[in-house]
């Protein structure tokens, strides 16, 4: 179908690095996973998937594990 899906690692603050790499790489479209949750909003997107979606434009597809 013409997909193409790339890794990338970053170093540091995750939700900063995943925000630069969707930037830098020009990425759009994103897949995260989520687990670990505390509240309610946890539960719902995750703490690093919460900062993330604020940071950037494009697409994400929750992976609930």
């Amino acid at each position: 179908m013409g997909y193409e899906a790339k890794d990338k690692i970053g170093f540091g603050n995750a939700p900063h690095e995943i925000a630069r790499i969707v930037k830098d790489e020009e990425i759009d479209f994103l897949v995260m996973g989520v687990h670990g949750h505390k509240g309610i909003k946890d539960v719902i997107f995750g703490t690093t998937l919460d900062a993330v979606r604020h940071k950037t434009k494009v697409p994400i597809l929750i992976v609930n594990s």
